[in-house]
Parts: C-alpha cells; structure tokens; sequence
C-alpha cells in the first residue's frame, strides 16, 4: 500500500511539474505576441492604428456623404414624381374623365 502512495505521488509532481512548465511556456508566448514585433516601438505601433483608425472614420464620413447625397436626390425626384402624378390628375379631371365628388 505504501507502495502505491509513492507512486501516485511521484506521478502527481511528475504531472504538476509538466502543468508548470506549460503554464511557464505559455506565459512566455503571451509576453512575446503582446510586445511589439522587433525593429519597431510601441509609439510606432500607436501611431500605426491611430493613423488606422482616421482613415476608417474619413471613409466612414465619406460613405455617409454619399448615402446622404443619395437620399436628397431620391425625394427630389420622388417630389418631381408627385408633381407630375398630380399635374394629370388635375387635367384629367378638368377633362370630365374622372369623376371627382367632395
């Protein structure tokens, strides 16, 4: 029985051991991808994404610009339709082809 306890024991520090060294190895390739790549700084590497970052709020701003653009042109013509729907209705009826009653 006394045996079996060595035993068990030296395979959990064997498996703790190994579970330490992995954690260690992990933290290790953390610590790397979180630092920036050689050759360059951290300031570099912010000014990278900054400059990033102004370029997809200006497309942005672009491409709201033009969707607006868009809108306005779109009830411009929807009010040239309307005029125009209207402008034959009025003929219409000023022809007695259309019953109008109040």
């Amino acid at each position: 029985m006394a045996v079996c306890l060595c035993v068990c024991s030296h395979r959990c520090c064997v498996s703790q051991i190994v579970y330490e060294q992995r954690i260690a190895s992990l933290e290790e390739e953390m610590a790397k991808s979180s630092k920036p790549p050689s050759g360059t700084s951290r300031h570099s590497t912010v000014s990278a994404l900054e400059k990033e970052l102004e370029a997809a709020k200006e497309q942005h701003r672009r491409r709201l610009n033009e969707q607006q653009d868009v809108i306005v042109e779109l009830r411009n013509e929807i009010e040239t339709l309307k005029r125009k729907d209207s402008g034959k209705s009025k003929r219409a009826i000023e022809r007695g082809g259309v019953q109008y009653n109040r």
